[in-house]
């Protein structure tokens, strides 16, 4: 048995798809998240940084409304290590784009 998950506070799926579907009572599928700020409609932040905090926020959303949750703790401790490991990304990238050389993520 499947249910459709949708809630307000994330943006609503473009297309003919659904924020999430949770599956066998034990299952949460949730659909790639655009880092769209659900009360404006508009993209969230100018980096790379707080759009990702946004697409996090969305799905966290999606999830609460399926009856589930983030650990607020946990959350917030990967929203941190995420923006070390983005910070050292845009470092890593502008070294390698001056050096002439593309990598593949």
């Amino acid at each position: 048995m499947s249910k459709v998950i949708h809630t307000e506070k994330a943006p609503a799926a473009i297309g003919p798809y659904s924020q999430a579907v949770a599956a066998s009572g034990e299952f949460i599928f949730v659909s790639g998240q655009l880092p769209i700020d659900p009360e404006t409609g508009e993209f969230a932040g100018d980096d790379i940084a707080a759009q990702t905090e946004q697409s996090l926020k969305n799905i966290r959303s999606i999830l609460q409304a399926a009856g589930a949750d983030l650990e607020k703790d946990h959350f917030e401790e990967g929203l941190g290590t995420l923006h070390e490991r983005q910070e050292e990304g845009a470092i890593d990238a502008q070294q390698h784009w001056e050096a002439g050389v593309t990598q593949t993520l």
